[in-house]
């Protein structure tokens, strides 16, 4: 039960995130000369999850070598 407390409070957490940062951002790459126009809470939510992908990814293939 506090596990689900938890959990519910930093959704309600991210939601709040995204509703006080609409700006939005310029993000250049730099070997591409494109511009992307993200809101900001957008861009953390991708970095956010993009972060948890690779580190899933890197204990997936680290348990394998054992």
């Amino acid at each position: 039960m506090l596990r689900l407390t938890f959990l519910f409070l930093f959704i309600l957490l991210l939601i709040s995130f995204g509703a006080s940062n609409l700006e939005t951002i310029k993000i250049r790459i730099f070997p591409i000369s494109t511009e992307l126009n993200l809101p900001i809470y957008l861009f953390f939510y991708l970095s956010l999850s993009l972060g948890v992908i690779v580190s899933s990814i890197y204990i997936i293939f680290k348990k394998r070598k054992k």
